[in-house]
Parts: structure tokens; C-alpha cells; sequence
């Protein structure tokens, strides 16, 4: 789960369309990863508050009780992982 403002313009399209794709890279060790499947909007309190690192203050002024404040929560059908250590850049695993 990410927190996130609902108001903006990402949680107004998970609304309309919950496809979506996320993606993680490691610059330092050549690596990415993406996620697909679907996404929802979701207000749990409790889990934001597990969730909360004082690193968010940055983002969120008002932390968890910034106006808006949500968790995004995705479903994820697909996953690939992949590596270019020797700089050629390689699958090395995935799942459907």
C-alpha cells in the first residue's frame, strides 16, 4: 500500500479505471521491477498509521491527518524483475 491524497489526479483515475502499472528501479545495482494489476483507493486509519515513516512529513505537511489522506492498494496480476549487471540487461524472473 502507498499513502496518497485522494484529490489528485491518480486516485481520480484508479476511480475510473483501476489498471495500473508500478514501477521500482535501483539505479545502483541495475535493477527495475513492475508491477500490473489493479489498484484501489482505501481510508484505514490503522494502516496508515502502520504505515507512517516521519520521511512522509515531506509529502503529507499535516501527516496523518493531512486532508485527503489515503492508501492506494494494489492487486498485482503480473511482476517482472530484471537485472543488467553486465550491462546487457536481463529477465530474471516473472510471474503471471
Amino acid at each position: 500500500m502507498v499513502l496518497h491524497v485522494r484529490r489528485l489526479p491518480q486516485a481520480r483515475h484508479i476511480g475510473r479505471d483501476g489498471s495500473v502499472n508500478v514501477a521500482f528501479s535501483n539505479d545502483k545495482n541495475s535493477e527495475w521491477t513492475s508491477l500490473s494489476g489493479t489498484a484501489e483507493v482505501v481510508h484505514d486509519r490503522a494502516k496508515a498509521e502502520e504505515l507512517w515513516s516521519p520521511l512522509l512529513k515531506t509529502w503529507f505537511e499535516d501527516g496523518l491527518d493531512t486532508p485527503g489522506l489515503a492508501l492506494i492498494k494494489v492487486h498485482v496480476n503480473s511482476a517482472e524483475y530484471w537485472e543488467s549487471s553486465d550491462g546487457r540487461g536481463s529477465r530474471r524472473g516473472s510471474h503471471r
